[in-house]
């Protein structure tokens, strides 16, 4: 089980809104299962769950799941609950490597508590699977612990029985395309399984948007930069049509930005600006590091390609190098004060866990030429 917490534990980036309206439906849930309405509680659990893991850090969430269990473990009779208890725990399990403070083994522990939830209440372990293995995937060093490879999960994960939990045919096509480019290195098979959700006359939530990053990931890792640079765009147009608030897609259009920059400088820049406005809202730390490690590679560049300034209007809460009233700013400042920052965020993430994953990427010498 995982070690119970209490939701006044502090958490390096929640902010007072968040913790005003968690700690109202605290106090909401508290109410409701001192005055005996378990339906009413039950509705609070999920939202709680729901709205720290979509609108703040999920830390909360977290937290608040082996709580949330246990109330339904001892009103079995309320069976129509069991799938919100276990939807709220596959919106959890995706984000609990965002967390610096929780290690492999707590990790572990949340995947065996909802491994072992799907089995009690009756579900497939066709999502717990497919969730695994991805996690296995970015985490290389983490795989001892789970005594499971990654090939592995993800075979069990497609043999496992669709259920209610399963995610819709477009997510699981997704996940499969993002298999298949990774682990298998099969960029035909890849392709063969994401066409279909490609298309402009079909919609699939942001699948199409995502698939157009990983595209672009891909063929950077592979060398090819030319090509990445080509789906990075596409990628981006797509979001800031559909999604022109950015802040669920922090991580993606922050890799997005780093590889275009390479060639489209400004509009790598513009883009960079635009996550800068959306920073505060985003409290997942994993998030987080890849804005600064991908803003240090961007001015990187600027600086190697002879910028020597840029006019920025950073907010406030942000310190950043030396204060200018007309806000410009020295480039080779802003890139070390943002290596500075990624700096301490890897730190935190490598060294609970004694590993070097995330120092390791920061310290890539950014591609400067495609």
């Amino acid at each position: 089980m995982m070690e119970r917490q209490y939701l006044e534990d502090d958490y390096l980036y929640e902010d007072e809104d968040a913790m005003s309206c968690l700690r109202e439906l605290r106090s909401k849930i508290d109410y409701a299962k001192k005055s005996g309405n378990v339906e009413r509680a039950f509705e609070l659990y999920y939202q709680y769950v729901k709205d720290d893991a979509l609108c703040f850090s999920g830390y909360n969430a977290y937290c608040i799941l082996p709580e949330y269990i246990e109330y339904y473990n001892g009103h079995f009779e309320y069976e129509e609950q069991k799938i919100y208890v276990m939807l709220a725990f596959k919106m959890i399990l995706p984000i609990v490597d965002g967390f610096s403070c929780l290690s492999i083994k707590q990790i572990r522990d949340c995947f065996e508590l909802y491994k072992n939830c799907c089995i009690r209440y009756g579900y497939s372990l066709r999502s717990y699977y497919r969730i695994l293995w991805y996690f296995l995937y970015s985490h290389k060093e983490s795989d001892s612990h789970f005594e499971i490879s990654v090939k592995e999960a993800h075979k069990k994960g497609m043999e496992k029985k669709r259920d209610s939990l399963s995610d819709n045919e477009a997510v699981e096509a997704y996940d499969d395309f993002t298999y298949y480019l990774d682990v298998e290195d099969n960029e035909a098979e890849a392709i063969r399984i994401i066409s279909p959700y490609l298309k402009k006359e079909n919609r699939y939530g942001s699948v199409p948007h995502q698939s157009y990053y990983y595209l672009a990931r891909y063929y950077f890792d592979k060398g090819q930069i030319g090509k990445s640079i080509k789906f990075a765009k596409t990628a981006l147009v797509m979001i800031e049509k559909d999604y022109p608030d950015y802040s669920c897609f922090m991580t993606i259009c922050s890799i997005l930005f780093d590889i275009i920059s390479i060639r489209y400088k400004e509009k790598a820049f513009r883009t960079f600006k635009e996550l800068l406005n959306c920073l505060e809202k985003c409290q997942n730390q994993a998030s987080v590091f890849t804005f600064y490690e991908c803003s240090y590679r961007m001015f990187y560049r600027l600086e190697k390609s002879g910028v020597d300034s840029v006019v920025i209007s950073f907010p406030k809460w942000l310190s950043c190098c030396s204060f200018d009233t007309s806000n410009e700013y020295s480039t080779k400042e802003i890139k070390e004060f943002y290596f500075s920052k990624a700096k301490e965020l890897a730190d935190q993430f490598d060294s609970i866990n004694h590993f070097h994953e995330f120092n390791d990427s920061l310290n890539e010498i950014p591609v400067l030429k495609e």
